[in-house]
């Protein structure tokens, strides 16, 4: 019997872009993050790397195994970030423990040296409008229009209700009735400051 016709696929032809590399499926492909950019050794004051230093200072030595699991970060991360601290003398290296009371696998310990850095903290911009408000209701009472004027018209009648709001949730500011604005000349609320209550103590910055 004459041999059948070879499809073409049968013969020793390259196939279209076999100049390309031809990558495998991998079962745990699905996990990753192709368009997560690993950081850098130099970026560890991160919040992900103040949540690592925190985690090692507060519970004592740990695992990238043990951290993995309490951070929730990877642990390539995880790793990067640990260099770095290392680097700048905030984690050293303890060795090869196990984990989980003395079982479990050896694995490498981190430990804190001891030294300490204070992040740096900026407060959101509505956070520092809030500040500015009860600055001006501290020195008397007054209407929204009054407030505006005070601060040169730099926020809209609507953020300084919403600082207002804000302030009378926290306790710090209060209605103090309605009367004839000075600016307007019309009826409008006047709002003042509760004595005995300092901003700082009692307001939540972010919140």
């Amino acid at each position: 019997m004459a041999d059948k016709e070879k499809r073409p696929d049968q013969l020793g032809e390259p196939k279209q872009g076999a100049n390309c590399i031809e990558i495998g499926y991998n079962k745990d492909s699905i996990n990753l993050n192709t368009n997560k950019i690993s950081p850098n050794i130099n970026q560890w004051r991160s919040y992900a790397g103040d949540k690592i230093f925190r985690q090692i200072r507060y519970h004592g030595a740990m695992s990238l195994q043990t951290l993995e699991r309490r951070t929730k970060i990877n642990k390539t991360t995880i790793r990067t970030l640990l260099d770095g601290m290392i680097r700048d003398g905030y984690i050293k290296k303890i060795g090869k423990r196990h984990n989980r009371n003395g079982k479990g696998s050896l694995s490498m310990h981190y430990e804190a040296t001891g030294k300490s850095y204070r992040k740096k903290i900026t407060y959101p911009t509505f956070a520092v409008r809030d500040k500015e408000v009860y600055q001006i209701l501290n020195e008397g009472k007054g209407t929204v229009k009054i407030i505006c004027d005070r601060l040169n018209n730099v926020y809209s009648y609507s953020n300084v209700r919403d600082s207002i709001e804000k302030l009378i949730k926290y306790k710090l500011v209060m209605r103090w009735g309605v009367d004839i604005c000075e600016k307007t000349g019309y009826k409008a609320c006047y709002f003042k400051v509760i004595r005995n209550r300092e901003f700082s103590k009692y307001y939540r910055y972010g919140k």
